[in-house]
């Protein structure tokens, strides 16, 4: 039987300095085989390779990569996983060979290293991946977007990538942003909906349960926020010249 482990939670933050994306990164483990679901971006490369190292996982070994899209805070830690085949929706590659401006955030030149990697590209509505694990097309927010559906002991879990973002977008039935097609956004969350998961695994949110009386989050790593003071602070303790006891609590 397949399982999920949610290896690092996504979260919404944005700034006045533009957006952060920090998109989820899932495990999935089924017949010996290790998925893994996004890779996140640079800022989440140290916490990712200490998330797989926690469980002995060494990424060379890691099996499948699954990008739910092209979207540069999904997929540009791609390249730590040289061995994997990459599966990612036929439209992404395809949107990623021109991006129109109104999608600032798909990776310019993805294309490009994708056709030098092993990679599926996924056209079907539904394709199957492993003993249950199901690609699903659910294209709005990006044209070729994919969720995954694990078939768990306990029910489905949907991770749904930023066809449902967050626990938010799930209700309303709509993802918070759409760089393709408004209808076809709707359709995919409705897709997901009717699959009647018993968790879900957004792209930047906690992950939840979903109850009979309602959404249940689960417990998520809070961001803290570090300043000029406490990085001036950091580069100090790391170069020897602060005890690191000084640092923050």
């Amino acid at each position: 039987m397949a399982h999920v482990t949610v290896l690092l939670a996504g979260s919404p933050i944005r700034t006045n300095l533009g957006i952060l994306g920090f998109s989820a990164v899932s495990l999935v483990e089924t017949e010996g085989l290790r998925i893994l679901v996004d890779v996140g971006h640079y800022g989440r490369r140290e916490r990712l390779l200490r998330a797989l190292a926690e469980r002995r996982i060494d990424p060379v070994l890691v099996d499948h990569v699954v990008l739910t899209h092209l979207h540069w805070d999904h997929a540009l830690n791609l390249d730590l996983f040289p061995e994997a085949e990459v599966h990612v929706g036929a439209a992404e590659i395809d949107r990623a060979e021109a991006p129109p401006a109104s999608d600032p955030h798909t990776i310019r030149g993805s294309a490009a290293w994708l056709r030098a990697r092993r990679t599926r590209a996924i056209a079907a509505p539904t394709t199957r991946l492993a003993e249950g694990v199901d690609l699903l097309l659910t294209p709005g927010h990006s044209p070729g977007h994919l969720a995954v559906c694990v078939r768990e002991p306990d029910g489905p879990t949907v991770i749904s990538g930023d066809a449902a973002p967050t626990a938010r977008a799930w209700r309303l039935g709509r993802p918070d942003h759409v760089y393709d097609d408004a209808a076809l956004a709707r359709a995919s969350v409705a897709r997901l909906h009717d699959l009647r998961p018993v968790r879900v695994v957004p792209g930047h949110d906690a992950p939840f349960a979903l109850r009979p009386d309602g959404i249940e989050p689960e417990p998520a790593e809070e961001a803290e926020f570090l300043f000029r003071e406490d990085r001036e602070r950091d580069f100090r303790v790391r170069a020897g010249e602060l005890p690191a006891r000084e640092t923050y609590d």
